[in-house]
């Protein structure tokens, strides 16, 4: 699936940049990521998944924040939550704490 996400992110970039196709050579160069690193991230192994990190670069690169839906799922395919869904967690658990009685 992560491969799939990266591709589809591709073509929306693709689409936003008005080009036929956005390329994995220029995902490496645009983001500075090795070939080797892309290749990793798309090849789906979960015990040698990406980095957070790269899954970020990944994402900030490709500007799937401009997409909410995009943008969670392609944290999602990687096993990470979104900067979105991180941000809904710590509200909720604040919430929830702030409700509970003093102890």
């Amino acid at each position: 699936m992560t491969a799939r996400i990266i591709n589809l992110a591709c073509l929306f970039k693709a689409q936003r940049l008005g080009l036929e196709e956005y390329t994995l050579v220029q995902l490496e160069h645009d983001s500075g990521l090795s070939h080797s690193v892309i290749h990793r991230a798309a090849a789906e192994n979960p015990r040698r998944g990406p980095t957070i990190q790269t899954v970020r670069k990944l994402a900030e690169t490709l500007e799937v924040a401009l997409d909410s839906e995009l943008e969670d799922r392609f944290y999602n395919a990687f096993g990470y939550s979104s900067p979105r869904q991180e941000a809904e967690v710590q509200a909720y658990v604040e919430k929830k704490e702030n409700e509970l009685p003093p102890t």
